[in-house]
């Protein structure tokens, strides 16, 4: 009977071996979908995407960014678009928003997954094999869904700006493709925008976070004139001012 000596080579180690993956890191680009979404809305989403990549991933930079990008996107939002200045605070936040963006993205690309685990058998750790992580199917779809929301919204940002700039410069066409009038259903998609002045009120009633009975009062007070602007809607129509924020992108006159 042979007796295998401690030193016999040909004996498995106990002492795991590093894989030169999971040494490595995983690089990737996690992110790449909100920056992205910032580079094709011009900046729009800019502080909602800075502001998520910040808190997912406790990005000190990315939450400065949001906090900083918020307050001028309201002026954006709520200033007068023929001023000098509103053209060049616009200007100013598209191209820093996009670098920033652009920034952003290869800080965050740079950034390796979390290690795993030292025991491959510890409790919970089913997903580690290797320092590979292997996502489950239901997280996978949880992020292709989400992923496929941003887009939605991406799209729907996108398409609203495409109409509102027809409805500018060629207002004629714009009529008669129904920019703004859901309930005509001409085909032309213009991305959920509603007329204050020409919209029925059910149309209306389906902005975010409109009642109907405050589409109703928007009616009326239509009815005597044509609105000029969404703050002269919502004071003639006796309605709280927080709704200029929710549904200040969906509106037109």
């Amino acid at each position: 009977m042979s007796i295998s000596s401690p030193f016999d080579r040909s004996r498995p180690s106990d002492t795991p071996r590093k894989d030169p993956v999971s040494e490595k890191g995983d690089t990737r680009p996690v992110g790449c979908v909100p920056t992205l979404l910032t580079f094709l809305t011009c900046g729009a989403l800019a502080p909602f995407t800075f502001a998520y990549i910040g808190l997912r991933h406790r990005h000190k930079g990315a939450l400065v960014g949001a906090v900083c990008a918020f307050p001028v996107f309201l002026y954006i939002g709520l200033g007068d678009e023929t001023t000098v200045l509103w053209k060049s605070v616009a200007g100013c936040y598209i191209v820093i928003t996009l670098i920033a963006s652009f920034l952003l993205y290869g800080a965050l690309a740079n950034e390796g997954a979390p290690k795993a685990p030292a025991s491959e058998d510890a409790p919970g750790n089913e997903r580690w094999r290797g320092g590979i992580d292997h996502e489950s199917p239901v997280d996978a779809s949880v992020r292709e869904r989400n992923e496929r929301a941003m887009r939605r919204v991406a799209a729907g940002v996108r398409l609203r700006a495409e109409a509102r700039r027809l409805l500018e410069e060629d207002p004629r066409a714009a009529r008669e493709l129904g920019v703004g009038r859901p309930d005509l259903d001409t085909g032309y998609d213009d991305g959920g925008l509603v007329d204050l002045n020409r919209a029925p009120v059910e149309a209306i009633a389906d902005l975010p976070g409109l009642t109907h009975e405050q589409a109703l009062a928007l009616g009326r007070a239509r009815a005597a004139a044509p609105f000029l602007s969404l703050h002269d809607a919502l004071i003639r129509a006796d309605l709280p001012p927080h709704l200029e924020d929710e549904i200040h992108d969906h509106v037109v006159f």
